[in-house]
């Protein structure tokens, strides 16, 4: 089966962890002919926007990733909202997909995909919607000119041809019903971790907490991503040197501006935090897989999916997604970060059972958090 993956509205940055990323690695494991669409920009390992060169990359996994440009020169604001692109039509006659899915419903050249869809009325079509209040809307030109004007067009003009609309979150239907106007033919397809094996659970823990020189026995919570205001990572900070005893907080990721200053005078004062800093999604990866309870009480992140499939216990801010992200009995969810500090103290006094809820969180993971079972979705088996 030919599947190719479309990331026009946002950057599909290779050896990531994030959906497309590990959509696109399932696919090649079934065994799939894959590609990705993508326009010329990615992610670079401190945060910026890197362009790299148009035309067909290759890859050692048999990914075949085309880099298409923008149609006016230059990486501006106008290109990177309204997000029209040249050879589109042209890629997928090369392509010949059998399969579509498009990965964000926000640019202009739905038109060319439902075109090429039109000369070919048997290849499926397939897209999901990652925009939510929380990422999108968040000022006057971007609700009423970009959302509820010109996606708003195209995305009711062209919804008819797609099979399945996907949303990623419940937070995300609430906003694609409200700022399209659609509400049929929506599905729920939440986002996922990477499956990991339970052996490798094993030998990445019993790697990482010898390289820190952490007990086996210990008990690790875990905080990381994108470290600013937003993932209440200071706060987390304060509330664990608070009422923690003994127990390790490692942090991972890059630090924001807007919090450098108060996270370094903490983690200078502090016995049991931990930071280790930016790494790569795989190094992250271990770092779960060696953590017990995996903290985060702000913004979403693919890493919360990610946390459950490698058997964390989680806590969660209490919301209309995390509640889903719980419902397997696999962790908590809190109000404010006060509760958070009962969590802690529970946890002292041995009131909780750390190991159930990883177990639950394992078991959530294996048998519906993850994309093999996702796939079913989109490919006829």
């Amino acid at each position: 089966m030919k599947i190719c993956h479309i990331c026009l509205c946002g950057y599909f940055s290779e050896n990531y962890g994030y959906q497309d990323n590990l959509m696109v690695e399932e696919n090649l494991k079934s065994g799939h002919d894959v590609s990705v669409i993508s326009s010329q920009y990615q992610w670079g390992q401190g945060g910026e926007v890197n362009k790299v060169s148009s035309g067909k990359h290759e890859y050692n996994n048999g990914l075949q990733v085309y880099r298409i440009p923008f149609f006016m020169d230059g990486f501006s604001f106008l290109n990177n909202k309204i997000r029209k692109y040249t050879k589109l039509y042209d890629t997928l006659k090369n392509i010949q997909p059998d399969i579509i899915f498009v990965h964000g419903f926000q640019f202009v050249d739905i038109k060319e995909i439902v075109k090429y869809k039109k000369h070919n009325k048997k290849v499926k079509l397939y897209g999901d919607n990652h925009a939510s209040y929380h990422n999108s809307s968040l000022n006057f030109l971007s609700k009423y000119l970009l959302h509820r004007t010109i996606y708003k067009f195209f995305i009711k003009k062209y919804q008819k041809y797609f099979e399945k609309i996907f949303n990623v979150t419940i937070d995300c239907e609430k906003f694609f019903k409200e700022s399209y106007k659609v509400s049929h033919n929506l599905y729920y397809l939440p986002l996922c971790g990477k499956r990991i094996d339970s052996s490798k659970i094993m030998k990445y823990r019993n790697e990482i907490r010898n390289s820190l020189d952490i007990k086996p026995e210990e008990i690790v919570y875990i905080h990381a991503g994108k470290l600013e205001n937003d993932k209440k990572t200071i706060e987390t900070m304060k509330a664990f040197e608070k009422y923690n005893i003994k127990n390790k907080l490692v942090i991972v990721g890059s630090v924001k501006k807007d919090i450098k200053s108060q996270f370094e005078e903490i983690l200078k004062n502090s016995q049991n935090i931990i930071y280790i800093g930016w790494v790569t999604s795989d190094s992250l990866i271990k770092y779960l897989c060696a953590s017990d309870i995996f903290v985060q009480l702000g913004s979403q992140s693919i890493l919360f999916q990610q946390a459950i499939s490698c058997g964390n216990m989680v806590v969660f801010e209490d919301n209309i997604n995390t509640r889903y992200l719980v419902s397997h009995d696999n962790g908590l969810t809190v109000s404010n970060i006060n509760q958070f500090g009962e969590i802690i103290t529970k946890i002292n006094n041995n009131e909780v059972d750390i190991g159930e809820y990883k177990k639950k969180s394992y078991k959530f993971a294996e048998h519906t958090l993850n994309y093999e079972s996702q796939s079913k979705e989109y490919i006829e088996v």
